[in-house]
């Protein structure tokens, strides 16, 4: 019970302590360039998605690569647990 108590209490303060430290970074907005290239770009693309759907392709692709990230995630799990002595 003391472990488990002492355990919550670490991780809520480095919890706490990285978020006070992304706290401090100042607010990020985009170039005006950036901008006015996204705008320009807005009339090729509403051509093109009717026949070749990009919105949904990336959010295809993006669900591809969290299902990729957390397999690979289990296998790095698996191998970590593997290799502790004792376990097989």
């Amino acid at each position: 019970m003391i472990v488990e108590f002492l355990i919550n209490n670490v991780l809520y303060k480095a919890i706490l302590f990285i978020a006070n430290i992304i706290a401090l970074a100042p607010d990020v907005s985009l170039n005006s360039a950036l901008s006015s290239s996204l705008s320009q770009i807005s009339p090729y693309y509403s051509a093109i998605d009717p026949i070749f759907p990009i919105g949904t392709l990336l959010s295809i692709l993006v669900i591809e690569l969290g299902f990729i990230g957390a397999y690979f995630l289990y296998k790095l799990i698996r191998w970590a647990y593997i290799k502790i002595p004792g376990i097989s």
